[in-house]
């Protein structure tokens, strides 16, 4: 089930991240088999990171992570109060490109009109594969010059921005990409398409 669709239908999971998390934690998803086909980075986890998750598909898509990230750096002051809602709808579209387009190897809604059902059926199906359901999706929160970063990264076939045009690697609304632009101080893709870093401005550095 995609992230906003769980969302939209009350799902109840337990927190992958709850606020009281310290700085520094880690997390490393059971479902993964052994180190998630060989596709974790070495080392693992990242030098300095304030946090850093690698998690099945398939445990990202039936989550509330986007919620739990976004009240956790609130907590801890990676960006205000305020801005919960904001980080929480540009994690929210970065964790879905993840999973639909790099996990599971699958385009956006609009290729599977006039019929939208058989979209949610295509990511329902490849999130029960274990091949594709099981793939990894990491997470890594850092501090960089008066930001908090938040990189997103999959382990799947990548896409180039520069010549994919405005509707390629976009979440299930369509509008991914430019969301998350809107929603950023900053975004950058890198690693062919498979890591989207996400800059918001910390509580203490904001003017």
């Amino acid at each position: 089930m995609p992230i906003d669709r769980a969302i939209a239908l009350g799902a109840g999971p337990p927190e992958l991240v709850p606020p009281s998390a310290p700085l520094g934690s880690v997390h490393l998803d059971p479902e993964l088999p052994g180190t998630g086909h060989g596709a974790l980075p070495s080392p693992w986890p990242p030098h300095r990171a304030l946090l850093a998750l690698a998690l099945a598909a398939r445990t990202v898509a039936t989550s509330r992570l986007p919620d739990d990230l976004a009240r956790w750096g609130r907590t801890h002051r990676l960006w205000a109060e305020d801005a919960a809602t904001t980080v929480e709808t540009a994690l929210a579209e970065a964790l879905t490109n993840a999973v639909v387009h790099g996990c599971l190897d699958l385009p956006g809604m609009a290729a599977f009109q006039p019929d939208p059902q058989t979209y949610f059926d295509a990511v329902d199906a490849g999130l029960a594969d274990d091949r594709r359901g099981l793939r990894p999706v990491l997470v890594v929160v850092r501090r960089c010059a008066g930001l908090t970063v938040v990189h997103v990264s999959d382990r799947g076939a990548g896409f180039r921005p520069a010549t994919a045009g405005p509707g390629m690697a976009v979440a299930v609304s369509g509008r991914g990409l430019a969301l998350m632009r809107g929603l950023t101080r900053r975004m950058r893709l890198s690693d062919g398409g498979r890591r989207a870093s996400l800059c918001f401005p910390r509580v203490e550095c904001e003017p």
